[in-house]
Formats: C-alpha cells, structure tokens, sequence
C-alpha cells in the first residue's frame, strides 16, 4: 500500500505510525526547509505550501510518476483541506475535500452546525476592522477573533474593546460573542461507517482562553463516567459528527459550559493536540494514532481495550517566549506518586516562538488519581514546582 502524507510544520507522524506495517511505501510533500525531517527510507517531494492544493496536487503527480498512489493522509488541521482536495482530483478514498471544509473552516462549520439547531456562540464573518466593529454593535463587546481556518489557538484574541486589537489576523475571520464559560470540556471521537464508535469526555484545567492570563494550568483529565457533564457532551459531540457529515475518521469538538447552557465551540476530524491522545490512552488503552491510521487507509478500527481505574490527566508546564534555559527535573516529577509518565519536548537553547500554540509546553506530566479532589491537589503542587 503507497501512502502519500502532507506535512504540516512543525508536526510529525509518530515513529510507530510512520513505520506501521500497513504502509508499504510512504511518500511526504514537504516544504524544503523542513526535508530534514525524513530519512531516505522516506520518499520526500519538495512544494512550496503543503496547505495550497493547487501546489499540493503538482507534487502528488510528481510522486505519481514514480509509483502509484492508494491513500492520501493528514492528520494535521493545516494540511486537511489539500488532503480532501487531493483525494478528490486523483479519485481516492477518504474524507473528501467538501467534509474537511465542514470540519476546518469555522464560519462553514458554526453555520452547518447552527443550521442544524445545535449551540454556538452568535458569529459572523469578517475581513476587517469596520467588520469587528459591525459584530460589536450586534453583539456588544467582549468578543472572539479568530482566523476563519486555523489551530491551536494561533491568533486567537479575545477583544474587550475597540482599542484592544493592536493587529487584525489575516481574514477571513471568525468573530464571536465571548461567552462567560465556567468550564469547557474535550471530546475525542472515533467514527466508522457514519456511527460513532467510542467517545473520551474530558474537562481542560481551565478554559483555554483563561490561560493568557494564567499560563499554568494548562491540561485537562479524562471524566469519569457518573459525572454530570459526560453525556451531555457525548451527546453533542454525535449530533455535530451526524450534522458535518463525517463517514469514518476521528474527531475532536470542544463545548464550553456558560450560564446559559453548553455550546460548541469547534470541532474538527483529527486527533485532539497536546497530550490528550496518550492521555486517553492511558485512560481507555485504545491509541487513537492507529485508530486514525486504520480509519485512513479504509480498514476498520480495532478499538476496545475499556476504561482503567481512576482518573487520567495530563499537566503541561508553562513556559516563557525566548531562548529555553531551565532544563525539566524529570526524576523529580516522576518520584511524584500519582505521576505515570513524564514527555520532554524542548532542550535548553531550544527557542520558544512568540506565536505558538497556547498548548506548546517543554514537557507533559501524565497522572492517574482517584478522583477530582486528588487531582486538584496534584495539579496544585505541579503548579507550584514549575
């Protein structure tokens, strides 16, 4: 099976995913300056833009002149449209360029999902400043601005007034009313054949948007099944699977909890980011890289495995933009009692960019507690020793 994958900068596949035996042959379009990542067991096709499908097309006919190709793969939010694009011109199988548009651009997304009578937040599309101002007066101030296609929380702003954005993020935009949250909690889905298979609730630390102003704290944990907010939010997150349309891949929604109800927030059909993939691992054992993979190349899923005692989280650090000097203790984490696990992704004089991914860590602590109260204690003295 040839299997031709769109990076997107600065992600990888995993080893044990890159190497799976299912692929026969992996070829890679990439952009030069990231070519280094391969290895010549690698067929590398060098383009310009992996996210630009008319580039993304040139380079897959450049591989089809070498060897055929059977599936096109990403699991990576930038490279999903070119992905669907692809799969559509060259006749494959697969997510197909329309349903990725569905998942990935959010004023598609939030209108199909409102269409359907689901909760969002009120929106509009904009393009500039005036168009700000225009969903101000409709709304009223604070609000939400964000690039119409995007991820990780890449320019990203919440606007508390006209004088608060100092720079617009290229357009088109997603501008929304900023809603009070309480909570916001994660959903990870596996879907095959138009019915979801497995579903993993899980609650973040603290809104997303909370951690500009508290940089700690930044994570979340797997819910346990008696607690109030998980089948709500199971419930939501089918009701959007069945309304964008997705036959078979995984997902990842995020529903934010106000006053006045639970709303979607977004979803898409990758893996969630961060450590929640192996946190829910950890939580259920079903690692949902191969089920991704599997769902991709057509096959079905393996799933289940079923829930472990306790409550697994995960806990990134935070971290300062600049050059990174402080090296992790990691003997110190792990000597923690309820640590399982602890990812180190940055070395000292490795640089941390100014416009990153509010999940960018240098390391991810991964516990397994008893319940909600020893988490918070743990959460507690991980904040403390950062």
């Amino acid at each position: 099976m040839n299997v031709l994958l769109l990076h997107a900068i600065p992600h990888r596949l995993p080893d044990r995913i890159r190497k799976a035996p299912e692929i026969e042959h992996l070829s890679v379009l990439v952009e030069p300056e990231h070519a280094h990542r391969y290895d010549a067991s690698v067929d590398v096709e060098l383009v310009s833009n992996t996210r630009d499908p008319v580039r993304a097309r040139d380079g897959a006919l450049a591989v089809l002149r070498r060897r055929r190709i059977d599936h096109v793969i990403s699991p990576f939010e930038y490279t999903l449209p070119a992905a669907g694009y692809l799969r559509d011109v060259l006749g494959l199988p697969g997510i197909d360029f329309s349903t990725t548009t569905r998942f990935t651009h959010k004023n598609v997304m939030k209108s199909v999902l409102a269409a359907a009578g689901l909760p969002v937040a009120p929106f509009h599309i904009g393009y500039t400043r005036d168009d700000i101002a225009t969903a101000a007066a409709e709304f009223g101030w604070p609000l939400v601005v964000k690039p119409a296609v995007g991820a990780g929380c890449i320019d990203v702003f919440p606007v508390h007034g006209p004088d608060d954005l100092t720079t617009v993020p290229p357009g088109p935009l997603v501008i929304e009313k900023l809603l009070d949250v309480t909570a916001e909690y994660h959903c990870e889905g596996v879907v095959h054949s138009g019915k979801v298979r497995f579903t993993a609730v899980s609650r973040y630390l603290q809104p997303i948007l909370r951690r500009r102003e508290q940089p700690g704290l930044s994570g979340s944990y797997c819910l346990p099944p008696e607690h109030p907010a998980r089948a709500q939010v199971a419930r939501l997150h089918d009701e959007a699977v069945q309304a964008l349309g997705l036959d078979s891949g995984v997902t990842h929604i995020e529903v934010l909890d106000t006053p006045q109800g639970m709303v979607i927030g977004e979803i898409t059909c990758r893996m969630g980011g961060g450590g929640i993939t192996q946190n829910v691992y950890h939580q259920y054992g079903i690692d949902l890289w191969r089920e991704w993979l599997l769902l991709s190349l057509g096959m079905d899923p393996e799933l289940p495995v079923g829930p472990r005692p306790g409550i697994c989280a995960y806990y990134q650090l935070p971290v300062r933009t600049g050059p990174y000097i402080d090296a992790v203790d990691t003997a110190m984490l792990e000597a923690m009692e309820s640590v399982l696990t602890v990812e180190t992704h940055l070395r000292p004089g490795d640089i941390v960019p100014a416009r990153r991914s509010l999940s960018f860590t240098p390391a991810t602590v991964y516990l397994r507690v008893a319940d909600e109260e020893e988490l918070a204690d743990q959460v507690r003295r991980l904040d403390e020793l950062s």
